[in-house]
């Protein structure tokens, strides 16, 4: 288990527990979903994106 891992790379849905229970992984799963269906694709474009992604050094 590497903690921290949010300081390497971007992270959008934390999955509590150590082993997670299946229920708490298709949550996650489910709310990654929401996530992708609302996100525009404009989104990478914006200022706030590039900014994160120089944060973590991909651009």
């Amino acid at each position: 288990v590497l903690q921290g891992i949010d300081r390497i790379i971007p992270v959008d849905v934390y999955i509590p527990g150590c082993p997670p229970r299946p229920e708490q992984v298709l949550d996650g799963i489910l709310q990654i979903q929401k996530l992708v269906e609302s996100e525009s694709i404009r989104r990478r474009d914006s200022p706030e994106y590039k900014a994160l992604l120089n944060k973590y050094g991909m651009e």
